[in-house]
């Protein structure tokens, strides 16, 4: 909920603050030694450059949480522990003690055996007066200052068990809030692996016939799975046609279970869209069930669901239809930002077009992957129509829901074709990558890897196939200039360094800088306190000053012109979060 002066749950976010004492205090109750006073002045480009080694998160089916730099000690956690969900490197922060840095100390609670992360000597004490046991080597070394490079980890933890959660970027936060968490603080500062990849399976329909010798589909799975570190891959999707056709015993979609057990080890989070061939429409030989309604038939996907149903599909967050992969969508974060991965039923009914507006409209903050068996044809250009037993056509799913949300982002399909790629642009002028990815191969197994780089806002696309180790070089693809949604606090702290380095470079007058980063400062503060309407306030204030007081010659008006546009994306996400929330609490309250 928002309101003008901070919603009740943020006021009672921020009284739930542990106070830390000075370090001296609760050294004796912690039996640990102060932290050392030089650390400040340390230089920060070494204090940062020392947080290089990833840091492994594991979890168990309780969602305790291991945390290690150690990739051997994370496998021996899955195989011997429980701790079987894979969710990759969750930050960067320093193996051994380093310039600047301070042991994260794991704690141990014997009755429950739950772990705990802290950094604070104060809030190390508090976990030990709640039970918790000192273990005697520290987890990892991180940062418990601010840095300009560095990233803040917050501390939840659950009033019910006292379960901790960490959480590294603003949407992991809310959804461990809206599950029951509470937010105790900044546990520490840690560095952020901006490079990570996808990988998007194309249409495997051939790769599970019962007559191939090779089962292409499970030798995929099992790369994936042995080059999930040197690819860092943190999400894997499909573009639908898992399957050619079901027969009474499924013999396909047991050929292709094997590889679906495969991924399941992994706990890497991945989910499957729908294609026609995997539903009751495709007779055996893949076509049309003869005598048969082909429409009614298209929606029915008892078969799939029961083979790679929501059981599979980690960090689910919500279904149009509860307890079926339709229509769904997950979540997850990496290289600093959030990630929404939508699923859409092929040729999607007009209610489902609804269901996914609120979805992306309920997550302004996050950056939208829809994934729909069709949308561009071979050729590159969007389907116009239904495919004669759909409901509406992919030009419609664009025109009456994604082209009208700022933070979508990409839209992978297949279906038709070998793979294409179309720019679109939505209406806030956000940049779209359309990519087909069909890739209909009888022999190999394609696979489509997209590698980000958060930092630079690029991404680079290859197709590989595992089968033959080679690589099918007429695929790649590489984009640039993203502009990646980021949580509005870190969009206002880009505007303020932007502005800074104007006035440093003598393009903005000093007393005008000054003005406009008074404005800033303003909807800095009014953020912490969770107003997002206040923050509008400060930041249509800002723009009136550009608009007023950067005045001159042709560099003036270019700056003029930078500044309107950066305060223009600012202002339409925070109006954009406004509304999110606004919605949730109208939503909450009517239930």
């Amino acid at each position: 909920m928002t309101t003008r002066h901070g919603s009740p749950a943020l006021r009672a976010r921020r009284a739930a603050l542990i106070p830390l004492a000075l370090a001296s205090s609760v050294a004796a109750v912690t039996g640990l030694p102060a932290p050392a006073a030089a650390a400040a002045a340390d230089d920060p480009a070494a204090v940062c450059a020392a947080m290089d080694d990833g840091v492994h998160l594991r979890m168990d089916g309780r969602g305790d949480s291991l945390l290690t730099t150690s990739r051997e000690e994370a496998d021996a956690a899955a195989s011997g522990r429980g701790y079987t969900d894979d969710d990759g490197v969750a930050f960067l922060a320093a193996a051994a003690a380093g310039p600047g840095s301070e042991p994260v100390h794991r704690l141990q609670h014997p009755g429950s055996g739950r772990t705990a992360y802290a950094l604070h000597p104060a809030r190390i004490a508090a976990l030990q007066a709640a039970g918790y046991v000192l273990q005697a080597t520290p987890a990892f070394h991180a940062v418990a200052d601010a840095e300009p490079c560095l990233d803040p980890v917050y501390e939840l933890v659950r009033p019910g068990d006292g379960q901790q959660r960490l959480a590294v970027t603003k949407g992991q936060r809310k959804e461990l809030e809206a599950d029951g968490f509470r937010y105790v603080g900044v546990a520490f500062h840690s560095g952020t692996d901006r490079q990570f990849s996808i990988a998007v399976i194309p249409d495997t329909q051939h790769e599970v016939h019962v007559t191939k010798a090779n089962n292409v589909f499970t030798h995929r799975a099992q790369w994936l799975s042995d080059n999930e570190d040197a690819l860092d891959l943190r999400y894997i999707t499909h573009t639908g046609d898992v399957v050619d056709w079901d027969t009474p015993n499924h013999e396909q979609y047991e050929k292709a279970k094997p590889g679906v057990d495969i991924l399941d080890r992994t706990g890497i989070p991945y989910s499957f869209a729908i294609g026609n061939h995997d539903t009751m429409a495709t007779d055996v030989g893949g076509s049309a069930r003869p005598g048969q309604d082909t429409r009614a038939n298209q929606r029915i996907t008892d078969t799939f669901n029961a083979y790679f149903g929501v059981d599979h599909v980690e960090n689910l967050r919500g279904a149009y239809q509860p307890g079926k992969v339709d229509n769904i969508y997950t979540t997850f974060a990496a290289g600093g930002v959030d990630w929404l991965v939508l699923h859409l039923e092929l040729w999607p009914r007009t209610e489902t077009v609804r269901w996914a507006d609120a979805v992306i409209a309920a997550h302004p903050e996050h950056n939208v992957i829809v994934n729909t068996h069709s949308f561009l044809t071979g050729d590159g250009s969007v389907y116009q129509t239904n495919g004669g037993y759909g409901a509406n056509s992919p030009q419609f799913l664009w025109d009456q829901a994604l082209k009208k949300h700022a933070n979508v982002r990409f839209i992978l399909s297949g279906h038709t074709g070998q793979w294409a790629y179309r720019a679109m642009t939505g209406d806030h002028g956000n940049r779209v990558a359309a990519i087909n990815t069909t890739l209909h191969d009888t022999t190999q197994n394609p696979t489509r890897i997209v590698q980000f780089d958060t930092a630079s806002d690029s991404m680079a696309s290859y197709v590989y196939r595992p089968w033959s180790q080679t690589y099918l070089t007429t695929a790649a693809l590489d984009l640039d200039r993203l502009d990646l949604v980021v949580p509005a606090e870190e969009r206002v702290e880009r505007l303020t360094a932007r502005v800074v380095g104007l006035r440093d470079g003598g393009r903005l007058a000093p007393h005008v800088a000054a003005s406009l980063l008074e404005r800033l400062d303003r909807a800095t503060r009014v953020l912490a306190d969770g107003s997002e309407q206040r923050a509008i306030a400060a930041v249509e204030q800002f723009a009136a000053r550009v608009r007023n007081q950067v005045r001159g010659d042709a560099d003036d008006l270019a700056v003029r012109a930078e500044l309107d546009a950066a305060v223009s994306r600012l202002s339409s996400l925070l109006a954009a979060v406004d509304a999110a929330e606004a919605t949730a609490a109208s939503t909450a309250s009517a239930i």
